[in-house]
């Protein structure tokens, strides 16, 4: 049996695969996109399969020729690319999450982890520290098409007892992110253009919410296999928000030869749901022990060590 990681080449899925392959499982990476280079460390481990979402006969012969008995489904499009492009953003993340669901219904699938986000609340709400129970409210066009998703979630869980667990993470970080949105749009600039000796272009006044990658996909990995959950809905953050001058003072430390140009000016109103307050993670610790065990300079290092890897430095 095997586990399909719908966007098996995004940040996320990459890292999803990565993990499940090194503790042992088969991964099966299905991206519309494929990009073998940030897996070829791991050879066969991880079968890389071309395929996108929206296609419903495609995704069901791939979950019966591979034997897929859970699905890991991160895949969608996000919060920049969505406001370009939001009849392409509403088909493939609403339309391919409910294929995703469906296909899982009809194939008999275990689980289904699923990928939200905290773009689904309306932060427009005081609060020091948002939990799960936060009104929704989103801002834009990719949070809009995460709360539909979890209005289908839901129908599958009372209407066909799937079992579907979603994630709402914050801001996720991590190397081999693409560049059009989210923390590929803010702290890959940050980290790479230190790392190529290129000039990083940044209001360290900024802050955000923000988990590295690998914390994500330790606790996406613990959810795959937990019994006798609780709760359907998890949020996934450091628990406070941090300044981008903070992340700056870190890579220096790395990367001294950085070449910082600070930059005047407000924060982008597309991340207001991840940066005014932080995602309360009380429920994702007692549930499932989470806690981020990467902190800025322990995630730096790591990203580090993958761009060495990568560019053979």
């Amino acid at each position: 049996m095997s586990i399909l990681v719908t966007g098996g080449c995004g940040l996320v899925g990459t890292f999803t695969s990565r993990e499940l392959a090194l503790r042992g499982y088969k991964a099966v990476a299905y991206d519309i996109d494929l990009r073998p280079s940030l897996v070829k460390d791991l050879g066969s481990d991880i079968k890389l399969i071309s395929g996108n979402v929206c296609d419903m006969i495609r995704l069901l012969n791939v979950i019966k020729d591979e034997q897929v008995d859970h699905i890991i489904h991160t895949a969608s499009i996000l919060t920049h690319e969505a406001e370009v492009r939001p009849l392409e953003a509403f088909r493939t993340n609403v339309e391919g999450t409910l294929n995703v669901f469906e296909a899982a219904r009809l194939m008999n699938i275990k689980r289904v982890i699923h990928m939200s986000s905290v773009s689904v609340y309306d932060l427009s709400v005081p609060t020091d520290s948002f939990g799960e129970e936060h009104p929704f409210g989103p801002n834009n066009i990719y949070g809009i098409t995460k709360v539909c998703n979890e209005f289908l979630a839901w129908n599958y869980i009372l209407h066909h007892d799937l079992d579907i667990i979603m994630f709402r993470p914050a801001m996720i970080w991590g190397p081999g992110q693409r560049a059009e949105t989210g923390g590929g749009k803010i702290i890959k600039p940050i980290i790479e253009n230190a790392f190529f000796n290129k000039i990083i272009d940044v209001n360290p006044k900024d802050s955000y919410d923000m988990v590295y990658v690998k914390d994500v996909v330790d606790v996406i990995c613990k959810a795959c296999f937990a019994k006798n959950i609780k709760w359907r809905v998890f949020n996934i953050g450091s628990g406070r928000y941090i300044e981008l001058n903070e992340m700056l003072e870190v890579v220096k430390k790395f990367m001294p030869e950085a070449n910082i140009n600070i930059l005047p000016g407000e924060r982008d109103p597309l991340y207001a749901a991840a940066g005014r307050a932080p995602a309360s993670i009380l429920r994702a610790q007692e549930e499932f022990d989470f806690g981020p065990k990467f902190d800025l300079k322990s995630g730096v290092s790591d990203y580090k060590t993958f761009l060495d890897r990568w560019h053979n430095k």
